[in-house]
């Protein structure tokens, strides 16, 4: 990159007439999924391990638990479990 570079703002994707109604709602899905991503750091849903949403149906998401063994803290669905982001062990 040399200074005075300047560089054409990328055009937002578009789907043809033509496709599956599902490629235009994955693509606008997409695209409110960057905006909100470039708008800065998202806050956790917050829940305690008592309500704790069910991993199998969450699969690569990720929450904040109030009340761990350890305190609050952020965790992970493997699918299976809802697993702490610092070590990897399941929420007990």
């Amino acid at each position: 990159m040399t200074a005075g570079t300047v560089y054409a703002t990328p055009k937002e994707p578009t789907v043809g007439s033509d496709a599956p109604r599902w490629a235009g709602a994955l693509v606008r899905d997409l695209i409110a999924w960057v905006r909100a991503i470039r708008r800065g750091p998202q806050a956790l849903t917050v829940y305690a391990k008592a309500q704790l949403p069910d991993a199998t149906r969450n699969r690569g998401a990720m929450i904040a638990v109030s009340d761990d063994v350890g305190g609050f803290t952020p965790a992970y669905s493997d699918a299976v479990n809802w697993r702490r982001t610092a070590d990897g062990n399941v929420i007990s």
